[in-house]
């Protein structure tokens, strides 16, 4: 073999492996805890986790509508109405009262995440949430229902937080894009 057909195998191996290596990426990237839906609604149990963060009893999303996302949250899917079967959770958040709603960008604008509580409207102690890493890193503004008036929130590496009052149009520099857990509640 002489050494131009040796060097050609050889880039053509490293484009190979290139090309592989990209389409894992792309995969992977694709296959990532991405919204389903424009519209998502999250309900949240009063209990708490161990870390002290509110449970989640039901979440989903729609390209259709924020009540379509609710519904399939609440579990009041076309089988469940036909065979009546419904959880606990999923009876303790037909009752649900909505408490924020997450937005992609500044102004209330973009995909958004509705969420929603058991025990109607919002009090002193509140609700503690871990974004995931989508929200994480597209949370731009946030909006306060049924006096869910203050809202905490934490970047990645903070300590304390910052407490503001909602709505918030615009959560700041720091924060945007970059909020990493927040506590609602009554101020």
């Amino acid at each position: 073999m002489n050494l131009p057909t040796r060097a050609a195998q050889r880039i053509l191996s490293a484009a190979v492996v290139a090309s592989v290596c990209l389409s894992l990426v792309a995969a992977a990237g694709a296959n990532a805890e991405r919204p389903a839906g424009q519209y998502c609604a999250v309900i949240l149990s009063e209990e708490k986790t161990m870390a002290g963060a509110s449970k989640v009893a039901g979440k989903a999303c729609s390209n259709t509508s924020p009540a379509r996302a609710l519904a399939q949250a609440e579990g009041r899917t076309a089988r469940n109405r036909q065979t009546a079967e419904v959880s606990a959770n999923q009876a303790a958040a037909a009752s649900s009262t909505l408490a924020l709603t997450l937005w992609e960008h500044a102004n209330y604008r973009g995909n958004r995440s509705d969420i929603y509580v058991g025990s109607g409207p919002c009090d002193g102690s509140g609700y503690k949430i871990y974004l995931n890493w989508y929200w994480g890193g597209h949370l731009s503004s946030i909006q306060g229902w049924n006096r869910c008036n203050t809202a905490t929130l934490l970047a990645h590496g903070d300590n304390y937080g910052r407490a503001s009052a909602l709505p918030l149009w615009y959560v700041g520099n720091y924060y945007n894009d970059r909020v990493a857990a927040m506590r609602f509640y009554r101020h």
